[in-house]
C-alpha cells in the first residue's frame, strides 16, 4: 500500500491541475467499495481546482467548497496528462477520467479495486476514513512531549505502535523499518519502554526518513508511480526493508524477517538489540 511519502509526491504532481476548471468525466469502471460521487462531480463541472491537498494517505483536489478524495488503495495509481491530445489508450484497469477546460487530464488507475473516490464538503476537510485520524508527522502538534505521552500509555511493540494512523498518520510498513533502524531501536521494544532520548531520536528519525522518501519520489516496489508516470526512486535508498540475509550496512550482521500484526518487518538484531 503507498505510504505518506508516495502519497505526497502524488499530491505534488498534480500541482499542475491547479486553476484548471473541470469540463467532464467518465467512469470506466465504478467497481471500487464505495460509488464514485456522480452528482458532485456533475455539479462542479465548470469549477476551478483551487488546490491539491493530502491528509494522511488521502490525496486530494481541492474545489472552494469541498475535496474531492481519490485514495489509492493497495495499488492505485493517478496519472495527469498535459493535453488531451493524443492521449495514450486506455488501460484495462483505468476506472475514471477527469477532463478539464485547458486540455488536461487525469487518469485513475486501480488493479486491485481497494481505492476510494469520494467527496467531503468544505475544502480541506478531513477525509471519510474509516478511523479518527492522528497529527500528521509534520504537525508541530506532534513534537517530543506529545509523542513520549503517547508511548507511555501503551505497551504494544514500537513497530506496530508507530504504524497506527490513530497515533500518527502515513508511517506505514516501509518508512517504520527504516527509522527504527536509524534510530537504532528494536521493533520488538515494548512503546511504553522506550524513554524520552528515544522517543525524539524516534521522531526525529520518522520525520527525516519520510523527507527523504519524497525527495525520491516515493518507493516503487511495484504498483507505485508518480503523476507523470515515473516511477519512484526511494527504494534503492533502503537500508533494511526487503534486505533479509543480506548484510547490515553499519555491522554486517544478517538482516532478520520478522511478522508483527500481520506485516513484514525487517531489522538488525545486532544495531537494533533489545
Amino acid at each position: 500500500m503507498p505510504e505518506l511519502p508516495e502519497v505526497e509526491t502524488v499530491k505534488n504532481g498534480l500541482k499542475p491541475i491547479i486553476g484548471s476548471k473541470l469540463k467532464g468525466f467518465i467512469v470506466h469502471k465504478d467497481g471500487w467499495r464505495k460509488p464514485v460521487p456522480v452528482d458532485k462531480l456533475t455539479a462542479h463541472i465548470g469549477k476551478p481546482i483551487i488546490d491539491t491537498y493530502r491528509r494522511a494517505k488521502w490525496p486530494a483536489l481541492v474545489f472552494e467548497d469541498g475535496c474531492l478524495w481519490m485514495h489509492l488503495g493497495m495499488s492505485g495509481q493517478i496519472r495527469l496528462f498535459n493535453s488531451d491530445k493524443n492521449l495514450p489508450p486506455l488501460e484495462k484497469h483505468d476506472h475514471i477520467e477527469l477532463f478539464f477546460e485547458d486540455g488536461k487530464v487525469i487518469r485513475f488507475k486501480d488493479e486491485r479495486r481497494f481505492g476510494i473516490v469520494a467527496w467531503t464538503d468544505h475544502p480541506y476537510s478531513e477525509p471519510p476514513s474509516s478511523e479518527k485520524l492522528g497529527p500528521e508527522p509534520f504537525d508541530p502538534e506532534w513534537d517530543d512531549a506529545y509523542f513520549y505521552k503517547q508511548l507511555s500509555q501503551h505497551k504494544t511493540p514500537i513497530k506496530p505502535f508507530i504504524m497506527n494512523a490513530k497515533i500518527v498518520v502515513g508511517v506505514g510498513n516501509i518508512y517504520a523499518s527504516e527509522a527504527l533502524f536509524l534510530a537504532k531501536i528494536s521493533p520488538l521494544k515494548p512503546a511504553n519502554t522506550l524513554t524520552k532520548e528515544d522517543a525524539s531520536n524516534l521522531r526525529e528519525k520518522i520525520i527525516q526518513v519520510l523527507q527523504a522518501g519524497i525527495k525520491g519520489g516515493g518507493s516503487t516496489l511495484k504498483d507505485h508511480r508518480m503523476a507523470n508516470g515515473e516511477i519512484g526512486d526511494y527504494q534503492n535508498s533502503h537500508t533494511v526493508y526487503g534486505k533479509e540475509g543480506r548484510p547490515c550496512v553499519v555491522c554486517g550482521t544478517p538482516i532478520v524477517k520478522i511478522t508483527q500484526a500481520t506485516r513484514s518487518t525487517f531489522y538488525c538484531p545486532s544495531c537494533q538489540s533489545d
